[in-house]
């Protein structure tokens, strides 16, 4: 058929593109049939663009037309053939075999290594960007190492050389800085996907020490509770949950006393990971003390409440569970709307039912009325 020019649709955009479409169904001859129509939405696409599409798949116009629509997870496609019924449309899920997306990230990142950022690094494309000064400490394939050409007495760090003086502002250089960094963290990560643990430590370790290193220790934490991630993914939770710790007690020397919490909230998980639930209820008070106090992390306070919760019921102590429930519906009434999240108001529901159980009707009721302005 070749190309179609632009169409204006108008008001009836299903009539209008059906006419279309039908009069191109009707021109294809035998031994060929029918029409198959590819969308590609390249992400996701409005509500009335489904609206109108569901009514030109139902039409008995277009009855010889068969759709395939391709689409992102954002773009809700399940829904939208759940709602057409599966009588008229069917939903796939494709995804790349892991192995293979693997192989591909860290081909990326191998390129991206040795050329620069491109396509998905901080450089524009199509931009040839500047020759990548020498890094002086640490490397993606070593750990952190000292520079190839340490000083001497008759070069010392003070002498005005101006190629050395130019080399280590290079180095100091924040985007040259925020560039190996993400490149130890994504490789970190493919080879997680590849099933190779114990060099994702190590890159992920050196992730950590980099920032140390650049005077980054916020960034550092953040980069030891990734570590400790990887530890749980390798079913090590014991040396997570020591990693969390030093996650927390890093944080609270920095004062950043939200990531502290979380990281308790994680040693906790940790630690139900690894069968010990008192350490882990532990855990979970020790985030609630922080990101209820310095901290100032609701969302992670009332996560950390349903948690215990939890992990009390799971020993049979359902009067401690009580007590950790009713606390956080409380502390959720000091705080604005906006601020209580979903959990709370599964928290409320649950704990009445618990009260109930326990013949506690009226307090039941009380935090049933409690919860309707949850």
């Amino acid at each position: 058929m070749g190309s179609l020019p632009p169409y204006k649709v108008g008001a009836e955009a299903a009539a209008n593109v059906s006419v279309v479409l039908a009069g191109i169904s009707s021109e294809v001859q035998e031994p060929a049939e029918g029409l198959l129509l590819a969308l590609d939405l390249n992400g996701s696409a409005e509500p009335a663009f489904f609206d109108q599409l569901t009514t030109m798949v139902r039409s008995r116009e277009l009855d010889r037309v068969r759709f395939v629509v391709l689409g992102e997870p954002g773009a809700k496609l399940e829904a939208w053939t759940a709602r057409i019924g599966s009588d008229k449309a069917w939903f796939y899920r494709l995804d790349p075999a892991p192995d293979v997306r693997a192989t591909q990230i860290a081909q990326a990142l191998e390129a991206e290594e040795q050329h620069g950022p491109g396509v998905r690094g901080a450089w524009p494309y199509g931009v040839r960007p500047p020759p990548r000064p020498r890094r002086r400490v640490g490397t993606l394939r070593g750990g952190p190492t000292a520079s190839a050409h340490p000083p001497t007495e008759a070069q010392s760090p003070t002498d005005p050389n101006p190629t050395e003086a130019a080399e280590t502002t290079e180095s100091a250089d924040p985007a040259d800085f925020e560039h190996e960094l993400s490149l130890l963290v994504r490789r970190a990560e493919a080879e997680m996907q590849q099933e190779r643990g114990p060099e994702a430590l190590r890159l992920q370790t050196q992730a950590r020490e980099l920032c140390r290193e650049h005077g980054q220790p916020v960034r550092a934490v953040e980069m030891e509770m990734m570590l400790g991630g990887y530890l749980m993914r390798l079913d090590q939770p014991r040396l997570a949950a020591a990693t969390f710790v030093r996650a927390d007690e890093s944080a609270y020397e920095h004062q950043s006393y939200g990531l502290a919490s979380r990281a308790r909230l994680n040693e906790g998980v940790a630690h139900e990971a690894d069968d010990s639930v008192v350490d882990a209820i532990r855990a979970y008070r020790r985030a609630i003390e922080t990101g209820k106090g310095i901290g100032e992390s609701p969302r992670i306070v009332f996560e950390a409440y349903r948690r215990a919760g939890e992990a009390a019921l799971g020993e049979g102590l359902e009067i401690d569970c009580i007590g950790l429930w009713a606390d956080a519906v409380a502390y959720g009434q000091e705080l604005e709307p906006e601020q209580r999240g979903a959990t709370l108001k599964e928290l409320a529901k649950r704990l009445s039912e618990l009260l109930t159980r326990h013949r506690r009707y009226s307090q039941a009721r009380e935090i049933d009325r409690i919860a309707e302005q949850f």
